[in-house]
């Protein structure tokens, strides 16, 4: 979602194509779109989002190597990756997407009812190997459920404080880095969005997630 942001911002004119979740890799290997990353087994994964620049007939998935190929292509927009912030970047998005994995359990069968029959049947399977239980199992098991919510939360309270200034004082402007947007905002920004997609109307623990964001 974040390469998608950093188009809007540039102001760079795009179609959004949609992929179902099934056909990813196999539509990715299609067009020669590179794995997003290698596995350490040696297992190339595909992922989404991805953009294909006509201009310069290139093709590049993960959103930071989205971004940084935009700001480097189109440097007459504004730039999204502040300069020597590579390093903090990919650290606060390895954290957050910690975080957020926090809600992957609670999420997912959210995701799962609203996907294609094909798309479904995959989403699920994965999401069983992952918690170990199946999906119904998984719905029935209150307790379980509660503990995960609990285990957002704290997750959220910790990531919350990193934006806070450790001497207790006024921020320095709108955005994480002070008055100018960055890379580190879409991180963020798209994070919460992923969730607020992924949440059912009125899903328990949602609210006080983006209480602690806000």
């Amino acid at each position: 979602m974040s390469g998608e942001l950093t188009l809007n911002i540039k102001g760079i004119k795009h179609q959004t194509v949609w992929v179902e979740f099934p056909e990813i890799e196999k539509r990715f290997k299609e067009l020669g779109v590179p794995p997003s990353e290698i596995l350490p087994d040696g297992t190339p994964r595909y992922t989404v989002p991805a953009i294909h620049d006509p201009s310069t007939n290139t093709f590049i998935s993960d959103s930071a190597r989205i971004v940084e190929y935009l700001d480097r292509t189109y440097p007459e927009t504004p730039r999204i990756i502040t300069p020597g912030t590579t390093i903090l970047n990919a650290t606060l998005e390895w954290a957050f997407r910690r975080t957020i994995f926090t809600l992957y359990p609670l999420l997912a069968p959210n995701v799962i009812a609203h996907m294609s029959p094909a798309a479904s049947q995959k989403y699920e399977a994965r999401f069983e190997s992952r918690v170990n239980m199946s999906l119904q199992d998984f719905k029935n098991d209150k307790a379980l459920q509660a503990k995960l919510w609990k285990d957002a939360e704290e997750a959220f309270t910790v990531a919350n404080s990193w934006f806070k200034p450790s001497d207790g004082g006024e921020r320095l402007g709108p955005w994480i880095m002070g008055d100018n947007l960055s890379f580190s905002d879409l991180i963020v920004g798209s994070g919460l969005a992923y969730i607020a997609s992924c949440s059912g109307e009125g899903e328990r623990g949602v609210e006080e997630v983006w209480y602690l964001e806000r």
